[in-house]
């Protein structure tokens, strides 16, 4: 399960950078720079963090956030930046997330917003077993990114993370 989650953050982080419409590095040339892609990754697993460290090794300024407190420290660790929100973790059994209240979700998504609108690419890999993947990422949100970006939504298959996805879609 692990491996194929490895798998999929890794392919969703090389699918955003193919669908991008830039580069992912810092590009210096003779006709100007241009600046790093900026990437948010929401879900900090092992999907979440795959991603993380295939789109930091593609050259991507990379920003990552999970609800549980210990993942801060592992996005950090892949050389991102981890996004702390002033919220309660939500620790579960087995290392997984606890589910959410639907106020508590609200708080985040308002919180998020703005790292979101600011994101070349986010990657969403949020997912609780054997329940619908938590909505994280709004129709209105995606609307405040600017026209070109991406969203990569591997949990599409549960339910999906962002508003309105339909798996196997683009």
């Amino acid at each position: 399960r692990s491996s194929q989650a490895m798998v999929a953050g890794y392919r969703g982080a090389i699918v955003a950078a193919e669908m991008l419409g830039q580069f992912f590095p810092l590009s210096m040339t003779a006709a100007g720079t241009v600046p790093p892609a900026q990437v948010v990754v929401l879900g900090a697993g092992v999907a979440g963090l795959q991603a993380i460290a295939t789109c930091r090794r593609l050259g991507a300024v990379v920003r990552g956030y999970d609800v549980r407190s210990a993942a801060a420290e592992e996005i950090r660790s892949m050389g991102a930046q981890a996004i702390e929100l002033p919220l309660p973790t939500l620790e579960g059994a087995g290392g997984y997330a606890r589910e959410m209240t639907e106020d508590r979700a609200e708080r985040q998504r308002k919180l998020l917003a703005g790292y979101i609108a600011a994101a070349d690419a986010v990657i969403t890999t949020a997912a609780v077993p054997g329940r619908r993947a938590p909505l994280l990422v709004t129709t209105e949100m995606v609307l405040q990114m600017a026209p070109g970006s991406v969203v990569v939504d591997l949990a599409a298959e549960a339910g999906g993370n962002v508003e309105g996805v339909v798996a196997g879609s683009v």
